[in-house]
């Protein structure tokens, strides 16, 4: 087998003449990667030439000519072909009763730019997903690796077409030789669900056909708004682990989660579909990418979390849920399944809306992914500089450089020497600078919020000015900007009580110690009108200094909670009121008193 194969001539141009190639690639590069003519520059095989070098791949280069693409394929630029090989091309012409004598321009163009993509993408690129780009075509190839019988892996491209030779890398891009032709699935995701097998999925085909003879309830309904949809088919398995067989069963388990009873029986059933359809085409590479996924019912997004690799829908986990959420199936033959209008995921339990009520969130702001991923997240030692756009969960601009640094000190020993003025939550924090001269403002995408309104509670260790307004934004809504200036210059004064202390907006949110430059401020009370991952934006009023301010935390407490209890240690363990105090780590290697038994 060949890989990376560098095919090069020696150079013949003097040095006038490699100024006058310069030129010309300069202007060449003003023209679209359509424009017709050759624009050779490199001494290297362009892709159509070493097609042209290739019997095996001359099929292709007569489909390219029968395009008027040649100009394309020869021109600089950097590409990824996904070239079939004659017998391919062959079995493709003749399985679509086509013929190349007759093969119009357009027919043959749509072919070719279906094996393009305009970006160089070795297979060291490729994720078991989507590619990163999308083909000339504006659809996406999906590439999976498997072991064949003999134990040797091969690399798939839209679930059919083996990759025989990778990564030929040539003047203008990169060619990989594949043993089937690629094209647009036919089947639309409404066909493609009727086709799949039904040992597996009968039960879905089921209520999807009997919502659309009984109730005029269809998929095709959802896609009004949008060019494409993703259909989250659930498995035999998930209705028969819920105990549901028919139309009754489906929605008597509707109507229990339906708390208000405000919807009929059509309403309920249409947004079941709709709760499984998803606006666009959703790739696993995309889930990966995302906390929510809006679905076709207006307010209700999916909820993204990954656990050690595994991804879950609607996974909830706080001290008052407990949901361990729907496994999202990575590896199965109907995953990121490509039909011609949209994609089809499977899921293996029961997806439904499930209403529920304002809930706190205590989110630590070294929680992201980049982040988590560090060998040494939350490990003594660690500090990592991140700059912008480096962190998916943060985006800032300014000038001079701003950047997010992350520290971890690693939790001290049980009854070891413990730093008052260090109680960071996990001990790790992330340092920025909000300032006119720096960070003039910092977006953070926030965690999953259940509708409703919360208090804002920013939580930092005290060092250097830093003032700003805040403002909170989501999307279809209008942003709400509060006036309040928050200064994290401030002391919090200690000599407060707790209900003192919250009336003048602060409160103490590390349950060890109550000490002046360990923070808690409210900033905001948000009104989030649907679930899902939001906005919160922070722009800078004045100047500062040095590093800026160390950040631990942010809280969202449901304004009618109580905003100070329970507190949180430096482990992560939330603190119930009244908690003595040698019970709370770390350990100070105090003995709690000990209750004398009544006889």
């Amino acid at each position: 087998m060949r890989t990376d194969q560098f095919l090069n001539k020696k150079p013949v141009f003097n040095g006038i003449l490699i100024g006058l190639v310069v030129m010309l690639a300069l202007f060449s590069s003003c023209k679209t990667n359509l424009d017709k003519g050759l624009y050779q520059t490199t001494a290297e095989l362009m892709i159509d030439e070493y097609l042209e070098s290739e019997e095996e791949l001359s099929l292709f280069l007569n489909i390219i000519d029968i395009a008027d693409l040649r100009g394309m394929v020869h021109a600089y630029g950097t590409y990824t072909c996904f070239a079939p090989t004659n017998q391919a091309v062959s079995e493709y012409l003749e399985d679509k009763n086509l013929d190349l004598a007759t093969l119009s321009q357009a027919e043959a163009a749509y072919m070719v730019k279906y094996h393009f993509i305009s970006d160089t993408l070795s297979t060291a690129d490729f994720v078991e997903s989507r590619l990163s780009a999308a083909n000339m075509n504006n659809q996406f190839l999906t590439t999976k690796t498997v072991m064949d019988e003999e134990g040797n892996i091969q690399i798939i491209v839209n679930r059919k077409a083996k990759i025989l030779e990778a990564n030929i890398r040539l003047g203008n891009g990169l060619v990989h030789v594949v043993d089937h032709f690629l094209s647009l699935p036919t089947q639309s995701v409404e066909e493609s669900l009727e086709a799949m097998p039904d040992s597996v999925f009968s039960t879905m085909k089921f209520f999807v056909s009997k919502l659309k003879t009984d109730y005029n309830i269809k998929i095709d309904d959802f896609l009004k708004d949008t060019a494409y949809i993703t259909l989250l088919v659930q498995t035999n398995a998930a209705f028969e682990k819920a105990e549901i067989a028919d139309i009754a069963g489906l929605l008597a388990r509707l109507k229990e989660n339906d708390l208000k009873s405000e919807f009929t029986d059509r309403q309920l059933l249409s947004n079941w579909l709709g709760y499984h359809c998803l606006p666009g085409r959703i790739y696993i590479a995309d889930v990966l990418l995302s906390t929510t996924l809006n679905t076709s019912v207006k307010g209700q997004p999916i909820t993204i979390t990954l656990v050690d690799e595994h991804l879950y829908l609607n996974r909830f986990k706080t001290e008052r849920i407990d949901e361990d959420g729907i496994f999202m199936d990575r590896q199965g033959v109907y995953v990121d399944y490509n039909c011609s209008n949209g994609v089809v995921q499977t899921i293996d339990d029961m997806l439904e809306i499930i209403q529920r009520s304002a809930y706190r969130v205590y989110w630590d702001m070294g929680d992201q992914p980049e982040i988590k991923a560090l060998k040494g997240y939350r490990k003594a030692g660690t500090k990592v500089t991140y700059l912008p756009g480096e962190l998916s969960m943060m985006t800032w601009g300014g000038s001079n450089n701003p950047t997010v640094t992350y520290s971890a000190w690693g939790l001290p020993d049980i009854n070891g020497a413990y730093d008052q003025k260090s109680q960071y939550v996990y001990n790790d924090y992330l340092t920025f600078r909000v300032c006119t001269r720096v960070m003039q403002w910092l977006e953070i995408k926030t965690p999953v919020l259940v509708a409703g309104k919360y208090h804002v509670w920013v939580c930092w260790r005290r060092m250097n000015p830093c003032k700003f307004r805040t403002t909170f934004k989501q999307e279809g809504e209008e942003d709400q900007v509060f006036p309040a200036v928050v200064d994290l210059q401030d002391y919090m004064p200690v000599e407060l009580d707790d209900d003192q202390l919250e009336a003048k907006g602060w409160k103490q949110y590390n349950a060890k110690f109550r000490i002046s430059v360990f923070n808690s401020k409210n900033v905001a009370t948000i009104d989030v009108k649907t679930t899902g991952s939001h906005i919160l934006r922070f722009d800078a009023l004045v100047g500062s200094k040095d590093v800026g301010n160390n950040w631990d935390m942010i809280q969202f407490i449901p304004i009618n909670d109580d905003q100070v209890w329970p507190m949180i240690a430096m482990d992560g363990t939330l603190v119930a009121k009244g908690t003595p105090d040698c019970q709370i780590f770390p350990e100070d290697g105090s003995n709690c008193p000990v209750e004398e038994e009544e006889e």
